[in-house]
């Protein structure tokens, strides 16, 4: 039955286009951390145009780790999840994945400062469980969340009819968006409406989830919807820019779906070649070690940064460095799956 089951896996069509989703989700989270030599670049740029250039790929690529879990959505609240073992097996799977990425991260935070364990185990361990060692691994919590509660998601998306969508779409929009820009006015808080269900884990996996399985193709590239979209975002992104001294989470939570209907209208429409195919795969299927290892990845190829800034002008150089990071990073994770999958081999035999 095993057999049988991961046969039918690997012969399943994959979608290429939420691969090459991921792959741009995996750069817009590297060019974020980037700091002053791209996403703060604009609080030392010599002229406007690249100030303004600087500041707008911020508030694009910002959406990056929002889109896993629009990907997310869009793959998995198709399947069904019983809670049983196995669904007890893959949300404690991701619980160590995290607890080892932490522990990384203080052997790291160690070897560079060997007073940090001087803070003893037992702060060490609370940090472990309360905070996250780098700004990046928030994520890692909040998607644990959304693995928490996939069983009720799943119900959720395949018993809600177009209607029932639309209406929590509305909320979202009206209470995230509307309302959130009206409070920044009013320099007041929420209190009465607060809804569980807009938090990020519940809300954009469903949208995902939702444009993945009951929009059409025609509809996602129909050109008077991706005016109305582009429109929105634009206005979210020039509104912020100019007029708004502080980040806003509404402006934001606007590009993120604008950014999210673009690439998916934009790439559902290739068709990309066997090897084109194989390539974004392989860092698809990587994609949580090339998070988790960022900082590391940036960090041992910024000197090709420092280099290539002599003669190409900034937002070349920080491409190129990040495409390099992408790729020492995509080798390192292969190298991880592939002695995962030498072990799981030799545990069978």
């Amino acid at each position: 039955m095993r057999a049988e089951n991961e046969k039918s896996i690997v012969t399943k069509p994959r979608k290429v286009y939420l691969d090459l989703m991921k792959l741009v989700a995996i750069f817009m989270v590297y060019f974020t951390h980037t700091g002053a030599a791209g996403s703060n670049y604009f609080e030392y740029a010599k002229t406007a145009w690249e100030a303004d250039l600087s500041i707008v790929l911020k508030l694009i690529c910002r959406a990056g780790p929002m889109l896993f879990f629009f990907i997310s959505g869009a793959l998995l609240l198709n399947r069904e999840f019983k809670v049983d073992k196995s669904f007890f097996m893959r949300v404690a799977k991701f619980a160590i994945v995290i607890l080892l990425a932490d522990i990384f991260q203080i052997i790291i935070n160690t070897i560079r400062d060997p007073a940090y364990l001087q803070n003893g185990i037992g702060t060490i361990l609370k940090c472990i469980y309360c905070e996250d060692f780098i700004t990046q691994y928030w994520f890692l919590h909040v998607y644990l969340a959304f693995l928490c509660m996939l069983p009720l998601l799943q119900k959720m998306a395949q018993n809600m009819d177009d209607a029932m969508f639309k209406w929590l779409f509305g909320l979202y929009f009206a209470i995230e968006i509307v309302l959130a820009v009206a409070e920044f006015f009013w320099q007041s808080e929420r209190i009465a409406l607060d809804i569980p269900l807009l938090q990020t884990p519940v809300i954009l996996p469903l949208m995902g989830y939702y444009f993945e399985h009951r929009i059409t193709k025609e509809a996602f590239c129909k050109k008077d919807n991706l005016i109305l979209v582009n429109a929105a975002c634009i206005a979210a992104i020039a509104v912020e820019r100019w007029f708004f001294p502080e980040e806003i989470n509404a402006l934001y939570i606007a590009t993120v779906y604008a950014v999210y209907w673009n690439l998916r209208a934009l790439f559902i429409q290739m068709e990309p070649g066997k090897k084109l195919a194989a390539t974004v795969r392989f860092f698809a299927e990587g994609s949580l070690i090339i998070y988790l290892i960022e900082t590391q990845a940036k960090e041992a190829t910024m000197s090709i940064h420092s280099f290539v800034l002599r003669f190409l002008p900034w937002y070349l150089a920080v491409f190129l460095w990040i495409a390099i990071a992408v790729l020492l990073a995509g080798v390192i994770a292969y190298g991880f799956r592939w002695i995962s999958g030498l072990l799981h081999q030799n545990t069978e035999l």
